[in-house]
């Protein structure tokens, strides 16, 4: 697990991929989407099961804020459990994701957009080619 960089905010998809993949390997990875040992078992069972679910989120745990960068580490060390993490990562950094995949398609359908315009408008399109912001597809069509 040595070559995954500590997160630092960027990539996190790729990120999230590895490190779950390097929990499943341990056989840690439960701790994430499991709150705690089921309630109806006998309880020597449950008190054994308990102990083995700590250990392992402590383990899970441990491993998450490895490879966090030290300003993220400062952050979600006071979280107590590992899923805590996850889903508190997996909420902040899933959703920028998004917006970023949201700005790539939006810049594709404003280039495709210009790209549709009639021969006649070959000036106009030369200008947005060359403008040094980029316009939002929104954009673009007040502008026109």
């Amino acid at each position: 697990m040595s070559k995954l960089e500590p997160f630092d905010g960027n990539y996190y998809k790729r990120w999230f991929e590895h490190m779950l993949f390097y929990l499943e390997a341990i056989r840690v990875n439960y701790v994430l989407f499991e709150d705690c040992v089921p309630a109806n078992m006998a309880e020597s069972a449950h008190f054994a099961s308990a102990l083995i679910y700590e250990k392992d989120n402590h383990i899970c745990r441990g491993h998450i804020l490895h490879y966090l960068s030290n300003s993220l580490f400062d952050i979600y060390c006071s979280y107590k459990f590992a899923k805590e993490i996850w889903e508190a990562l997996k909420k902040k950094y899933s959703i920028e994701d998004a917006g970023t995949k949201k700005y790539v398609v939006d810049a594709f359908q404003a280039a495709t957009l210009i790209e549709k315009l009639p021969p006649s408008w070959k000036e106009y399109i030369n200008y947005l080619k060359h403008k040094k912001r980029d316009m939002s597809l929104k954009d673009l069509i007040v502008h026109i």
